[in-house]
């Protein structure tokens, strides 16, 4: 018999690549245990290989995401598990769920954690407005819904999805700041100098991230402040126009590509400013572990970034795609240290008083039992 206070639930989440959802599901994995969370995953990306490390032996599918054998092995995981939820965190993971339930005998409550805009986070593409119909074919049959902002909540009502069913669960960090030495010794890796100043983003490296924008901004900035660098951390498929880009902007000395990297605390500490220029977000963990390590921020005002950073309180927003407009708040800071000592002071007060992972992983605890009531009412 289940038992309703300690549900088994099946966390879902199909990406290639490591960003803010795989933090969260990684958190979630820890903080809950395996006794009563395993986490599904495509074989050999970086959150299996960082559920490995961490001991919480993942369920691993197919590398091939597309591969039919995928929906096989799932549905095999699914039956011989017997979960009493299964939280899905992408589209993909949702899509393969959907081809797997109607097979199983009993079906378990079903959960979706929603990230982000899909149609905003695939620049508004082919690829995106299939994801989209997907998901609003897909999100009306689950029992509960989390967005991560009020901004995607926002946009899921709009879907006509019930309010009663779709929860705001806002992403969580608990952050070890790095110490003074920790940050030099990084700038002496990267190559940079003590008195060097440096911007610095985290994220996957695909177009809705803005990263161009940053580089438009630090040219600009160049001929100015020749002591101006950049540091962007991070993989994904749009590395290669990045770098060409950086190239054409003669910028190749100046910015610094690292690739994906787990110390990011010891990165963050050795920057002077985190810059976010998004063009579409949920609320980014990337973010959050920025102002949690008091780092003055620079963010788009787009999607559940404008729930974190108060324009001239806790960081300050710029348009996104504006990359003059970004330009000009990076100098700003750089030339008003007390300012940016204060924005970035305040953000880690309110990261620290908001955005905890112990409240993430309870809310989401609550959403499990309330996704079980509702299938039970359901069945009634």
């Amino acid at each position: 018999m289940m038992n309703t206070q300690r549900p088994r639930a099946l966390v879902a989440d199909l990406a290639r690549y490591f960003g803010g959802a795989e933090v969260r599901v990684l958190q979630l994995a820890r903080e809950i245990g395996p006794e009563h969370c395993r986490v599904v995953c495509l074989r050999g990306s970086p959150l299996a290989r960082r559920l490995n490390e961490a001991g919480l032996a993942p369920l691993e599918l197919h590398q091939d995401k597309t591969n039919p054998k995928l929906a096989l092995t799932l549905l095999k995981i699914l039956q011989v598990g017997n979960y009493d939820i299964v939280d899905a965190h992408n589209v993909q993971s949702r899509g393969w769920m959907a081809a797997c339930l109607p097979r199983l005998k009993t079906r378990p409550a079903l959960v979706a954690t929603v990230h982000s805009s899909i149609h905003e986070e695939h620049n508004h593409s082919l690829k995106g407005a299939f994801y989209q119909w997907l998901e609003r074919r897909l999100l009306p049959g689950y029992d509960q819904v989390v967005t991560v902002s009020g901004h995607l909540h926002s946009e899921l009502i709009g879907w006509r999805l019930k309010p009663e069913r779709v929860s705001i669960v806002p992403n969580g960090v608990e952050m070890k700041r790095a110490t003074r030495s920790e940050a030099l010794e990084t700038r002496l890796e990267l190559g940079l100098k003590p008195d060097d100043c440096i911007v610095g983003s985290v994220g996957r490296l695909e177009p809705a991230k803005g990263h161009l924008f940053l580089l438009e901004a630090i040219a600009r900035l160049l001929p100015e402040r020749p002591q101006i660098h950049c540091v962007i951390v991070g993989e994904g498929r749009l590395e290669e126009k990045l770098l060409q880009r950086t190239m054409d902007l003669g910028l190749i000395n100046h910015v610094h590509f690292t690739g994906f990297r787990d110390d990011i605390a010891r990165l963050l500490e050795a920057i002077d400013i985190f810059a976010l220029p998004s063009l579409t977000e949920g609320i980014p963990i990337a973010l959050l572990e920025a102002c949690a390590c008091a780092k003055p921020v620079i963010a788009s005002r787009v999607g559940g970034v404008p729930d974190v950073i108060t324009h001239g309180y806790t960081g300050r927003l710029v348009e996104p795609g504006d990359g003059p407009g970004l330009a000009l708040a990076i100098d700003g800071l750089l030339s008003d240290r007390e300012l940016a000592q204060r924005l970035g002071e305040q953000a880690a007060q309110e990261v620290s008083n908001r955005y905890s992972v112990s409240n993430m992983v309870h809310c989401t605890r609550q959403v499990y039992l309330a996704a079980l009531q509702r299938k039970k009412e359901k069945l009634v």
